[in-house]
């Protein structure tokens, strides 16, 4: 969504961003050809532990484990080809652009995101300049999973 903003801005009038990350680093892109190797070689279900517990925050996974059974199923039932090429698209990625400062953007994130962090996006706001950040306590990368009712009141009072 960032590129469609910063390459096309009259094709967008408000961007919403969860968990935006920045450019990954060599180490990000390198764990990301590896896992994609690792979905071609063993499946989902490898990865599946990995990302419950890397990408959603301690307190979802103690309080909320129906949340983490839906993320650990919904990584378990995507294609492994599908989830490699997507891991191998992250490790590509470049810097999409800057967003024009006339567009109203919102940026949510958990505030323990260890992929889209706090951090990230005061980056992204700043650069941008009027931007809305929403950092959620005790959410992590699923932000929309780990915490739909506050999500949702953001993006509907943003929209």
């Amino acid at each position: 969504m960032r590129a469609l903003a910063a390459r096309h801005p009259g094709r967008v009038s408000a961007l919403a961003l969860l968990g935006a990350v920045a450019v990954p680093t060599e180490a990000v892109r390198q764990a990301q050809r590896t896992r994609a190797a690792t979905l071609r070689a063993e499946g989902t279900a490898v990865v599946a532990p990995g990302v419950v517990a890397n990408a959603l925050s301690e307190a979802t996974r103690r309080n909320k484990p129906e949340v983490a059974a839906f993320v650990r199923e919904l990584v378990m039932r995507q294609d492994p080809e599908g989830y490699a090429r997507n891991c191998e698209a992250l490790a590509a990625a470049t810097d999409p652009g800057s967003i024009a400062a006339r567009l109203p953007l919102l940026l949510v994130t958990g505030a323990d995101d260890k992929v889209g962090s706090p951090e990230v996006s005061h980056a992204l706001a700043a650069a941008h300049g009027d931007a809305v950040v929403e950092i959620l306590p005790g959410v992590g990368h699923w932000t929309a999973v780990e915490a739909a009712g506050p999500t949702t009141d953001h993006l509907l009072k943003f929209l």
